[in-house]
């Protein structure tokens, strides 16, 4: 993936219920999430708007 190439941590999940998990394991902050409207479980509104409340300074593209 570029973004690793580049030097960046990548954290995938392939729904949405499991990456806020592994979000509130992290020791550091989440800079950027890049996701989907569409996906199962939740929107991707809703994910980042959920995921934002862990991650106040959290940006979603």
């Amino acid at each position: 993936m570029a973004l690793r190439r580049r030097g960046y941590r990548v954290l995938e999940s392939a729904r949405p219920a499991r990456a806020l998990e592994i979000a509130r394991g992290l020791d550091e902050p989440i800079r950027l999430v890049v996701t989907d409207v569409v996906m199962p479980e939740m929107s991707g509104f809703r994910f980042v708007e959920i995921l934002a409340r862990q991650q106040p300074t959290v940006r979603a593209l």
